[in-house]
């Protein structure tokens, strides 16, 4: 289990590698995992999420709207949007290590505190380091614990995150997900997601996975990989070649839907 200091950490670790790998570049590179986005619009896309979390944090905000109302203008010199960059990581970490972790802010998840920001946010600067690595060519370790926690947050939020409002009706496949490095398992059951959100009017229906108690019987499936590549893969940034897959792949076919459906 990761602690607060850990994720603070990650942040300013996997931040400090991004902003490296960028500097690195021409501003007008593509990013593979974004082909609409430049070195440069990554960049900016990082320093503004950074700039956004801190506000919220550091005013304690329940309206995402008020935090974008403070945001600065992006800088057209490359040299002060590095700056801005490393301010914004500056500003996200003073705010999250000088406030209580369940602190009631906005959040878009369904949990309204800082502890989900501080996780939330650890991962996000690893994901987005990827992306910057992958800009120049050179993919460099990922700590084992922070994928295992990466993996987990991806099956219980990104793609596993049930409203109150919706229906789950399980189908009968399940799957298990293995961190060979870390030993960290994740039971899946797949089915249909259903409901109408009654804040936007948006009716749902379509395939879900949820994070399960180990069945009774073997899975249909089991998946296994080192936490880092199961972890890229949950998040768009590595591909299923790295897998080992054992079981039903049909099944495993349908679970690639869901987090291909997850990360659009």
């Amino acid at each position: 289990m990761l602690t607060d200091p850990d994720y603070f950490a990650a942040i300013r670790r996997e931040s400090a590698r991004f902003a490296e790998c960028l500097g690195r570049v021409d501003g007008s590179d593509r990013v593979p995992t974004c082909p609409d986005w430049s070195a440069d619009d990554l960049l900016w896309h990082l320093a503004e999420v950074q700039l956004f979390w801190a506000a919220i944090v550091r005013e304690r905000l329940a309206d995402p709207d008020a935090a974008d109302a403070g945001k600065p203008e992006r800088p057209t010199d490359r040299d002060a949007l590095l700056a801005l960059f490393g301010d914004a990581t500056d500003a996200l970490l003073e705010a999250l290590s000088t406030t209580p972790r369940d602190t009631a802010v906005w959040t878009w998840s369904a949990d309204p505190r800082v502890a989900f920001v501080i996780r939330w946010q650890a991962h996000e600067a690893l994901m987005h380091r990827i992306d910057a690595e992958l800009v120049i060519g050179d993919r460099s370790a990922i700590d084992p614990q922070l994928a295992s926690d990466g993996i987990d947050a991806a099956l219980t939020i990104v793609h596993g995150d049930l409203p109150e409002w919706s229906t789950f009706t399980p189908d009968g496949a399940t799957g298990r997900l293995v961190a060979r490095d870390t030993g960290a398992a994740w039971d899946i059951a797949l089915g249909r997601f259903t409901g109408t959100s009654p804040n936007t009017g948006n009716t749902y229906d379509r395939d879900i996975l949820l994070v399960v108690e180990p069945p009774e019987v073997e899975p249909a499936f089991i998946v296994r990989a080192d936490a880092a590549d199961l972890d890229g893969w949950l998040w768009g940034r590595g591909p299923a070649t790295r897998l080992d897959i054992d079981g039903d792949h049909d099944a495993f076919a349908r679970l690639q839907q869901v987090v291909d459906l997850g990360m659009q």
